[in-house]
C-alpha cells in the first residue's frame, strides 16, 4: 500500500496523473494518507477515499475520524511532502515534526520518497537530532537515491 500526502500551498501534488504510484488491478492503487491531529500528537493513517474527506482548521484536506485506519505494517511506499530537501533526504516542513516522527515508526523496508521540484533540492540543510530522512527523492527530473 502507498502512503501518500494532500498536497498543501506549494507542495507537489503525488495524486496528479503520471505521478501517482501504479496501480494494483482496474480498481487502482490501495492508498492511504494521514490525518493531523487537531491539538499535537501522532499522525495517524487512514485509507484514502476521495469522496470522505474534510478540511483541517489549518485549511489542507485529509480523511475524515471515522475512515478506516490502516496498520503501519501495510504500508510498503511513502511519499512524503517538503518545502525543500537536500541531497542526503533530508526535508524541510512546517516545523511541527510530524513526518519525524511519523517516518520511524513504519517498517523498516518502507521505501520513503521526498516528493518535490528539482529546484527545491539543495546540497544540505541545517539538521536536528529529531530529523529523519528520506530514502529517495523525486523530482520532475526523475527519481533518484538520497545521498548518504
Amino acid at each position: 500500500m502507498a502512503l501518500v500526502y494532500l498536497a498543501f500551498g506549494s507542495e507537489v501534488d503525488p495524486l496528479t496523473p503520471g505521478l501517482a504510484p501504479a496501480g494494483e488491478g482496474a480498481g487502482g492503487p490501495r492508498l492511504a494518507t494521514t490525518r493531523t491531529p487537531a491539538s499535537g500528537g501522532l499522525l495517524h493513517v487512514h485509507a484514502y477515499r476521495p469522496d470522505a474527506l474534510e478540511r483541517h482548521a489549518l485549511g489542507f484536506l485529509q480523511p475524515r475520524a471515522d475512515a478506516p485506519l490502516v496498520p503501519l505494517e501495510e504500508v510498503d511506499l511513502a511519499l512524503v511532502p517538503g518545502l525543500c530537501f537536500d541531497t542526503s533526504g533530508r526535508r524541510l516542513g512546517y516545523g511541527r515534526g510530524y513526518y519525524d516522527q511519523l517516518l520511524p515508526r513504519l517498517p523498516a523496508r518502507v521505501i520513503t520518497v521526498g516528493v518535490t521540484r528539482a529546484a527545491l533540492v539543495v546540497e544540505r540543510l541545517p539538521t536536528e537530532a529529531h530529523d529523519v530522512a528520506v530514502g529517495w527523492l523525486l523530482t520532475e527530473a526523475g527519481v533518484r537515491r538520497a545521498d548518504d
